[in-house]
């Protein structure tokens, strides 16, 4: 090193020329125990890492996976930002949509939180290439089972008759974004999914189930790296997928820099495949007033991620996102038919366990 005018540190030689790179190599497909999966390597150039193999996969014949570069660039953006690496470098063709949309997204992560980081550019080793929708894909919307995504598909299903462009015809559920357990042993994973099996016989339309290592990549998930990986799942299975929805957790008047936001999510398109950022109008208990009339949906409800559900339940009923559901239910007078709860009452002392105030616009 030498020293620049200011007196910082200025990297010399040849590995300052370089940079720090991350390129996404070896993309293939793979099939064991019935499960489809696509793979790529994430080689970090200029790290002390060891190369991570990055996945997605399904159970379901037709979840439509491919070995989509774009997938996987979605995936490593956030990521590459994180570590200060100066350049992504993907095999394969890229949309000129996304490779500008990516570029937008890191510029606003660095002005939002990383003002000290470059962000990294894109390159693709098959250049960047326009790209057309299969013409059998349709609308989808990423589905956990909260409350936010189940008010969404409601909200879609009434405003939109089955086979119109716009109309879901397919939901994701992903294992490994809040789940983390293996799904053959997890319980609250096996009665999610059968919650919302029923939900999607419900509203006549596909549930496709994907799983995904790709939080082992490190990021802030919260701030920087969730739509992203939901925009992945997307495109992992653009064959299938037209239009992706992504629920918003806030409204207009609640907005604050977050790794789902209206400025990123539709960033992450490709030509192939639109993202949306979608209720923003609609505050939680507003949410809550639409599944009142929806059993499959109140029955299907899944909101907690710190508590230990008893069995057969997938919320604890006591943790802090359990009690401010609750309340929200109770307010829009229909917790007595919530059955996804092991409680049915708010007692004063259930009440005082919130450890601290949310604002909620109605």
């Amino acid at each position: 090193h030498r020293r620049g005018a200011r007196g910082r540190p200025v990297a010399c030689g040849r590995r300052a020329r370089e940079g720090r790179d991350i390129r996404i190599e070896n993309l293939r497909e793979d099939r064991r125990n019935g499960t489809s999966r696509v793979c790529a390597d994430v080689v970090w150039e200029d790290r002390r890492q060891a190369t991570q193999e990055l996945w997605f996969e399904s159970p379901d014949e037709d979840a439509g996976l491919a070995c989509d570069p774009q997938a996987f660039l979605c995936a490593v953006a956030a990521p590459a930002l994180a570590h200060g690496e100066q350049r992504i470098r993907v095999e394969g063709a890229v949309s000129p949509r996304l490779r500008d949309g990516i570029a937008t997204v890191l510029a606003t992560l660095v002005a939002w939180s990383r003002p000290t980081r470059r962000a990294p550019r894109v390159e693709a080793t098959g250049g960047f290439v326009p790209r057309r929708p299969a013409e059998d894909a349709g609308a989808a919307v990423m589905l956990s089972g909260g409350l936010d995504s189940l008010a969404l598909l409601r909200k879609n299903r009434l405003d939109f008759p089955l086979g119109h462009p716009r109309s879901h015809a397919t939901a994701f559920f992903v294992h490994g974004f809040d789940l983390a357990d293996d799904p053959s042993t997890c319980d609250v994973y096996r009665v999610a999914v059968g919650n919302l099996d029923a939900v999607a016989e419900d509203a006549r339309l596909r549930l496709i189930r994907v799983g995904s290592n790709l939080r082992t990549l490190g990021s802030r998930w919260g701030q920087e790296h969730q739509s992203a990986a939901m925009a992945a799942v997307g495109h992992a299975c653009s064959d299938r997928v037209r239009e992706l929805e992504i629920a918003s957790s806030y409204t207009w008047e609640t907005l604050f820099p977050y790794g789902s936001h209206p400025i990123l999510d539709l960033h992450y398109s490709g030509d192939d495949l639109t993202v949306r950022h979608a209720d923003l109008e609609r505050g939680r208990l507003a949410k809550a007033v639409l599944l009142g009339d929806w059993p499959a949906g109140l029955a299907a409800l899944r909101v907690c991620w710190e508590g230990d559900p008893p069995e057969g339940f997938v919320n604890c009923g006591v943790c802090h996102k359990c009690v401010l559901t609750l309340l929200e239910l109770e307010a829009a007078g229909c917790l007595a038919r919530c059955p996804s709860f092991p409680v049915r009452e708010i007692t004063p002392e259930l009440a005082e366990r919130l450890k601290s105030v949310q604002r909620t616009s109605i």
